[in-house]
């Protein structure tokens, strides 16, 4: 009668209950202005000139590319994905993710938006960044 018992048990506890749905954008975006862009202009060029003159070309290529990075960050707004807190895991980009797998969590206040991180125990993701929206 107990095994009965306990695979009903196991049952009730296999459904997958959703706990906490939300939406919120991939990553941290905050809107600059053009008054970022002619500042980081400005001081890239004076930085390219400096670095002309000691022929570090390498140098010079890569301070262009973490500009351009940065330009392509700050103009372009990221896509809104689907947050999910289930009794079995958080699924987040449509990637789950067991309560076995996650080790800690707290919260943290970046660029006016409220985030949860979550420590997993794989090698990849170590860390789920999880954005709360509004």
């Amino acid at each position: 009668m107990s095994a009965r018992n306990n695979q009903k048990q196991n049952k009730k506890t296999s459904t997958l209950k959703t706990l906490l749905v939300w939406d919120a954008p991939n990553w941290p975006f905050k809107k600059r202005n053009h008054e970022f862009f002619s500042t980081v202009g400005t001081v890239v060029f004076l930085l390219v000139i400096i670095l002309i003159f000691f022929k570090e070309w390498l140098l010079i290529t890569v301070i262009i590319a973490l500009v351009f990075v940065t330009y392509v960050l700050a103009t372009i707004q990221p896509e809104k994905i689907s947050h999910r807190i289930t009794n079995r895991g958080i699924s987040t980009g449509g990637k789950n993710y067991s309560w076995e797998e996650l080790v800690s969590f707290w919260f943290d206040r970046k660029q006016e938006q409220d985030i949860l991180y979550v420590e997993t125990k794989r090698r990849f993701p170590r860390r789920l960044i999880l954005l709360l929206g509004k």
